[in-house]
């Protein structure tokens, strides 16, 4: 039951991380421009749900 659990978990960190990322990469894409705070922001918010 570990085992599952931590292959749910590591599933489902990649799944919130992944619109994170494809987001900042299409901002930097298209705008040629990140706000590194407000991204950070949002990194440190999605860390919480880690723990």
């Amino acid at each position: 039951m570990q085992r599952f659990k931590a292959l749910v978990q590591a599933q489902t960190t990649l799944l919130t991380v992944l619109p994170l990322l494809l987001g900042t990469i299409m901002a930097a894409y298209y705008y040629h421009h990140v706000n590194l705070g407000e991204t950070f922001l949002l990194m440190l918010s999605f860390s919480g749900q880690w723990a």
